[in-house]
């Protein structure tokens, strides 16, 4: 690790080389400025009998008199030894090995994906004792032109943490006084008759597989991540049902719906005729080293997407399962099975003991309220089209 002489001068400086490096004090050796892959600057110390390197604060938010000055403090302190030698990418693997079995196979991959990109390539070698507030508060503030990002990426590592935390690998959670780095808008677009009618027009003849998923999305009401992990077993064609399990479902509960005429000619148009509906493109399968892992063209599908449907107004495929909602209400659909479509745990009209008692299934309900919105979906893609 070189040695320069720390000044602001010199500090000011410093650029990434590629690599995490630490710039070690001559006039202080154990203190350091450790620069990240990214160009983010760090106070280090490193002290004990192991040689342990130790995070004190940001740089520029504290100045190098300052983090001298604490140096000095941390350095003199005697040394404690950790509850756990744990590095942060062990702790990691740990905590999402728990995950199995008790959280959703997408949100595994969430928790992994975020975690993964954003803190192992700086903390992944760090002993999670040693591991501070500022180092994550530094990572967050590079994330801040991507709130969406930093706010999914503060909830994963956060939940890692504290499970760490209850099992005694970590003392104290170094996140857990700090706010969420941005607030998540409460979403309230529902696409117009005329809105929803282009959409649908324009992924009848998608080329792509991302034309019958929105026709999924439109047509049953599901979350884009169940529509995207449907799988040929899933699927009931002789009695037109559909099975999610309880694996692959936001609420961890096993939905179980019909589906209609016009469902089963998308099902007709799918290229791929086993395993999943959707498979992902073979770039991903080796990029992620998963053989069977399912549609994750998103971002591009939209974009895409969008340039053959240009709407006035921005949407998001979320807004189709807002949008299948209100349509059901508005064409007198009983709340409690648009809430059944929809798997919502909250059981919608239904109070707390009804939920309990009432184990009425509603599937010709279901079924009905599907061949309406058919219906009305039918009636107001013909004025478009004409």
């Amino acid at each position: 690790m070189p040695r320069i002489n720390l000044t602001d001068v010199s500090v000011r400086a410093l650029k990434p080389d590629g690599k995490q490096t630490v710039y070690w004090d001559v006039t202080l050796p154990a203190f350091g400025c450790r620069v990240s892959q990214n160009g983010t600057k760090s106070w280090v110390i490193v002290k004990g009998r192991e040689r342990r390197i130790v995070t004190l604060s940001r740089y520029p938010i504290v100045p190098l008199k300052e983090a001298r000055g604490a140096a000095k403090l941390r350095l003199a302190a005697p040394v404690k030894e950790p509850i756990s030698k744990l590095l942060f990418d062990e702790a990691k693997e740990l905590f999402l090995k728990s995950c199995e079995g008790r959280t959703s196979e997408r949100t595994q991959r969430d928790y992994r994906r975020h975690i993964t990109k954003h803190f192992s390539p700086e903390l992944g070698t760090t002993r999670l004792e040693d591991l501070t507030t500022e180092d994550f508060e530094g990572i967050l503030d590079d994330l801040k032109d991507t709130p969406s990002e930093a706010l999914h990426s503060f909830h994963a590592v956060r939940t890692m943490l504290r499970w760490c935390n209850r099992r005694k690998q970590l003392s104290h959670n170094p996140l857990d006084s700090v706010e969420a780095p941005a607030r998540i808008k409460i979403r309230e677009r529902v696409l117009s008759n005329v809105e929803l009618a282009k959409v649908i027009i324009t992924a009848r003849t998608d080329p792509t597989p991302f034309g019958p998923i929105i026709l999924l999305c439109a047509y049953l009401g599901q979350r884009r991540s169940e529509i995207g992990m449907l799988r040929w077993e899933y699927i009931d064609q002789k009695n037109k049902m559909i099975t999610l399990p309880a694996s692959i479902t936001k609420n961890r509960k096993t939905h179980v719906f019909p589906y209609t005429d016009t469902v089963q000619r998308i099902f007709d148009r799918v290229e791929s005729r086993k395993g999943y509906l959707f498979p992902g493109r073979e770039y991903h399968k080796k990029l992620t080293n998963d053989p069977e892992r399912s549609f994750g063209g998103w971002a591009r599908g939209k974009y895409n997407f969008d340039r053959r449907c240009p709407l006035a107004e921005h949407w998001q495929i979320h807004d189709l399962r807002r949008t299948f909602s209100s349509t059901m209400a508005a064409l007198g659909v009983l709340q409690v099975v648009v809430e059944k479509l929809l798997n919502h745990v909250s059981g919608g009209a239904l109070s707390p003991i009804a939920r309990v008692y009432n184990q009425h299934s509603y599937q010709k309900e279901m079924r009905a309220a599907l061949e309406l919105l058919d219906r009305h979906i039918s009636s107001i893609c013909l004025p478009v089209a004409a």
